[in-house]
């Protein structure tokens, strides 16, 4: 069983005013990703100062259902102990996604229920919807019934509500709330020569749309292929996954330039944001992405899928342009456009850099945010 990735944390508890303890359980960095930074960005930021807050690392790397079933007992027994140590802890704020990640969340909802605690279920990802779409009567009924027990159910996106309340019909109050981030002050590098830099942040797999991307840039000509500088920043979720998307780029062509960054953080990251000139996010399925919005907040191009919330994110042709999953072409061809008509780029980008400033900042997530546990712990 792989423990390097998967063992839990706990961090300190704030000594200072606050409402009461909430423990947050999610996977915390490494890996680098997007529930992992939200939560890291939730622990350090000024809720310390009105909540004692505590953490259960869920972090893992990808798996066999055997070793998955056993590492989530590990983290039911974890919660077990965390809940017996520290009795004064009030509600949990639970961060899931679609699958194995539900069920193994919805029992730890189960048991904070169980010792009389609050629960809060933050559902991130895209994949939730086609789940539903392909489960059964008797799977939707558990869902369902999951979801139920909880508190509050936190969404990322006004469609995403609907959703939930009418398809899944969940009796559960649900509250959306987009996600932000926290964005240092970098020094934005300005583009130099002919060459076009586009970056790609997250999870090096097929479902994020890279064999596509490969694809797209298959289609060019050896002229506009030549003037572009591909990096893609993150790590597989096991060596095959990584495998299989390095080997779709590299050594590929000759006149084409691909840089693997493997997971960065912090001046890294950031450098790697700052460095490059159009941020591109291919899924086949999304909810909010963060790493979208971190490229608005720091005045990048967005190309992206029209799927979950991103069209929400996007002006297509004024922040970026989107397209369908799966349409190598119209990637291509943006590209090209982009290659060939470069002047358009410094407009988009500030187009979204001040588009989050307006709608994402991290002060105001965590307005909200404050206002959703009290309203958890006073009901």
């Amino acid at each position: 069983m792989i423990l390097s990735h998967a063992a839990g944390k706990e961090s300190n508890i704030k000594q200072s005013p606050s409402h009461g303890i909430v423990l947050i359980i999610g996977p915390l960095p490494p890996p680098i990703g997007g529930q992992s930074i939200l939560i890291e960005s939730i622990l350090t930021g000024s809720l310390q100062n009105r909540f004692q807050l505590l953490s259960l690392n869920v972090a893992h790397r990808l798996m066999g259902f055997t070793q998955r079933l056993g590492l989530s007992l590990i983290f039911i027994w974890r919660l077990l102990l965390l809940l017996s140590k520290h009795p004064r802890i009030r509600a949990l704020h639970i961060h899931t996604s679609a699958g194995n990640a539900f069920w193994e969340k919805g029992v730890m909802a189960i048991v904070g229920k169980l010792l009389g605690k609050k629960s809060i279920l933050h559902i991130h990802g895209g994949n939730f919807l086609p789940w539903w779409g392909s489960a059964g009567h008797a799977k939707r009924t558990l869902i369902r019934s999951l979801l139920n027990i909880n508190n509050i159910v936190i969404v990322l996106s006004s469609k995403s509500k609907d959703f939930y309340l009418n398809e899944v019909r969940c009796s559960a109050p649900v509250r959306v709330l987009e996600n932000a981030v926290r964005v240092p002050q970098v020094e934005i590098a300005h583009r130099s020569g002919s060459t076009l830099t586009f970056l790609y942040v997250g999870h090096l797999k097929p479902e994020k749309g890279l064999l596509d991307l490969a694809a797209a840039i298959d289609r060019l000509d050896s002229s506009i292929r030549s003037r572009i500088c591909m990096k893609l920043m993150g790590d597989g979720e096991n060596t095959e996954t990584a495998a299989l998307i390095q080997q779709a780029f590299l050594n590929k062509w000759e006149d084409c330039e691909i840089h693997f960054l493997g997971p960065l953080s912090g001046a890294d990251k950031w450098s790697a944001f700052s460095s490059s000139d159009v941020f591109v996010l291919p899924s086949h399925s999304e909810d909010m992405p963060l790493s979208i919005i971190e490229a608005m907040s720091l005045g990048k191009p967005v190309l992206a899928t029209h799927v979950g919330a991103i069209p929400s994110l996007i002006v297509n042709g004024s922040g970026g342009y989107l397209f369908s999953p799966r349409d190598v072409r119209a990637l291509s061809d943006i590209i090209q456009h982009l290659v060939e008509h470069p002047q358009s780029l410094a407009a988009m980008g500030n187009n979204n850099r001040e588009r989050a400033k307006q709608m994402f900042s991290f002060e105001s997530y965590e307005s909200r945010l404050e206002k959703i546990y009290l309203e958890a712990l006073i009901h």
